[in-house]
């Protein structure tokens, strides 16, 4: 595998200019995370925004929630096969995705933090970006994501959480990152496709069922080849030089 960035079905880049979602003229009496939504999303709305979270919504079938300037995307309540979060996100909530039907989702560099569950059981994603500036990956991301088959992981990530690609089925490819220092229970479990996987020196400890049901996998780590077959659990000792 190496460490060459794989592009097969990868979209990895900023989003071209202009696909920043269209603000509302008019009023939404819809209520999200408790507070009334309100449809002025401007840049002075965010810029101005308090301690206390501020609900906004708009025509693109987007939620957001604002705080000290900071948007994260709730929720996605619409049906399109290809979905272009606005840039002028910074976090993807818990189960904003989940279940969606998407085939593409196009995540802007200003994303640093995807939830839980962001995207647990689209089943129909085939492509996804990975911003290079990211810094956490919750669990249960991409839990059944049937129809991925390659993926990229942002190199400032340092944990893979519980069941974060599990049950991807359809994976035959990861490149993960050399800050990652855990792979955490059961985190690919169900890849049955997922034949080879490179695990970075930086790592420390793969958690149990890491590859569980990935039956024909090998594990390539500090020149050695592990079958998976003979693991329930990997702990590779810090260098403490």
């Amino acid at each position: 595998m190496g460490n060459g960035i794989l592009t097969a079905s990868v979209i990895v880049g900023t989003i071209a200019a202009g696909v920043t979602a269209a603000l509302l003229s008019d009023d939404k009496s819809k209520r999200t995370a408790g507070n009334t939504v309100r449809s002025n999303f401007t840049p002075d709305a965010i810029n101005n925004s308090s301690d206390e979270e501020e609900a906004f919504t708009n025509d693109e079938d987007f939620d957001f929630d604002v705080k000290k300037g900071r948007v994260t995307l709730v929720s996605y309540n619409g049906s399109d096969r290809i979905i272009r979060i606005p840039d002028i996100v910074n976090e993807i909530a818990d189960s904003a995705f989940e279940d969606c039907s998407a085939e593409i989702i196009e995540i802007p560099e200003e994303v640093e933090k995807i939830g839980d569950l962001a995207f647990c059981g689209c089943k129909n994603l085939k492509s996804v970006t990975m911003p290079f500036r990211m810094k956490k990956l919750g669990a249960y991301a991409f839990k059944g994501c049937e129809a991925l088959e390659v993926m990229e992981v942002p190199e400032d990530i340092d944990i893979i959480g519980e069941e974060t690609f599990a049950d991807c089925t359809n994976l035959t490819e990861i490149t993960l990152p050399h800050s990652l220092k855990k792979i955490e229970d059961s985190a690919f479990s169900g890849c049955e496709n997922l034949a080879e996987i490179e695990i970075p020196n930086s790592v420390k400890s793969i958690g149990e069922n890491a590859f569980g049901g990935c039956e024909n996998i090998s594990v390539e780590y500090d020149g050695n080849t592990y079958r998976y077959g003979q693991l329930k659990s990997l702990y590779i000792r810090v260098n403490c030089q």
